[in-house]
């Protein structure tokens, strides 16, 4: 579908006419000023991709706007060019690039449906229409509206299926993991025989360098992850019936996953035999008797302050509530205590020299190897406040100002000029 883009990149020489008495080696050769016109439409201008990313189309051809015998979507177009072989557009400035046109594609043909919308009796209610806009916007990732519509499925899965039985998050453990390091050693071009000979530093510039590898793999590894809970049945006490989970990025591009699961034949947590469940699947112990899982845990499960700890909190105290109170034996908690307890509603058997690991489970922190979270979630209190935290997150947090502001703006223009 796409043509060959690997042509020899020509010599300076060649394209911009040297002036041999200049001897300023700093000075711009070419500048190009557009005072009046208004900016360049993707739409309009064929070549515009070719012109803006010239180190990447040396020949200046077979970019987006290439005429072919095939035509081909935004979406699969960009999903040629990052998941080729070929690593120049793993570049993130491209990535961000490919970003705004899908989007912008997205946007305008729902922005399209919408307007062809008819409401009443056959006749189109501007007013309505505008007010309709915001829905298109779920379609596109991380808006609003787009969490929005997630968080109503979610809830919809909770009215049919009943409450979930665990909260698990799993985070990527990028820098350690043998297999990851290998799949950016081989996109970065080097010999895997280096692997542990690397610094700190080296490989933390890989996964900053080469984030489409590192999501891959991470997909990899949670697809894997779903197919064993989904055949194991003793894991988390049940066989899974249903699940829903999301995937977040942090700043420097480490993915984790956040994720409720319904279990069957596993009772609501409110019996001691019930209790004993939560026992046998989650544990905070610094004294396991596996030797491996006992470093495991010692490496990864181990909360630390770090710079985040407090953020967005006015109050002291850490804002994953570190410590955790010690307890003789797993408590679980009425919907008034869990709210105080940050909708966490069971409190686990652990010692005072426990009150800084994190929950995990045995099997999955040995198939994972990385920092899990498994949290009991058996009443609506543990749900809601999982759906006000994460479930209906939007990123970034002002895009419904954006989204208020355009319907005001869209609103006042067609007024204007209705009547």
């Amino acid at each position: 579908m796409l043509q060959n883009i690997d042509d020899n990149v020509p010599n300076l020489e060649n394209v911009v006419n040297m002036n041999s008495s200049s001897t300023d080696d700093t000075m711009r050769l070419a500048a190009i000023t557009r005072k009046t016109a208004p900016p360049l439409n993707l739409e309009r201008e064929r070549r515009m991709e070719e012109l803006c990313w010239y180190f990447l189309f040396p020949n200046g051809r077979n970019g987006f706007g290439e005429e072919r015998e095939n035509a081909c979507t935004p979406l699969d177009y960009f999903q040629n060019r990052v998941m080729s072989i070929d690593k120049r557009f793993n570049r993130n400035d491209y990535l961000f690039y490919a970003l705004s046109i899908v989007e912008y594609f997205r946007a305008k043909s729902s922005v399209s449906v919408s307007c062809r919308m008819r409401q009443g009796h056959g006749e189109q209610t501007p007013q309505g229409l505008v007010d309709n806009m915001h829905l298109t916007m779920r379609n596109i990732r991380g808006s609003a509206s787009y969490w929005q519509k997630c968080c109503s499925e979610l809830i919809a899965m909770v009215r049919t299926l009943g409450p979930p039985t665990w909260f698990l998050t799993f985070s990527c453990n990028d820098l350690n993991w043998p297999d990851m390091i290998k799949a950016l050693f081989i996109a970065d071009g080097r010999d895997i025989d280096d692997v542990d000979r690397l610094s700190f530093p080296e490989r933390l510039n890989l996964v900053q360098k080469h984030p489409v590898v590192l999501a891959r793999q991470f997909t990899v590894r949670v697809n894997a992850l779903m197919r064993f809970l989904k055949r194991n049945k003793d894991c988390l006490g049940g066989l899974i019936e249903d699940f829903w989970y999301r995937v977040e990025f942090q700043n420097r591009g480490s993915p984790h996953l956040h994720m409720l699961v319904w279990c069957s034949n596993v009772p609501n947590f409110t019996t001691p035999e019930e209790v004993a469940v939560i026992e046998r699947v989650v544990s905070c112990s610094l004294t396991p008797n596996d030797l491996v899982l006992r470093k495991l845990v010692e490496d990864l499960q181990i909360h630390k302050h770090t710079a985040t700890w407090k953020k967005n909190r006015q109050t002291d105290g850490c804002r994953f509530d570190f410590p955790k109170p010690a307890s003789v034996n797993t408590v679980c908690l009425g919907p008034d205590e869990a709210l105080a307890n940050n909708g966490r509603f069971c409190i686990l058997k652990r010692t005072s020299n426990e009150t800084m690991v994190n929950n995990y489970n045995a099997v999955l922190l040995n198939l994972w190897k990385g920092n899990i979270d498994v949290q009991p979630c058996g009443n609506v209190t543990a749900v809601a406040s999982y759906v006000a935290k994460y479930a209906s997150k939007c990123e970034p947090h002002d895009t419904g100002d954006v989204i208020r502001e355009a319907i005001s703006n869209a609103k006042s223009c067609l007024f204007g000029w209705w009547w």
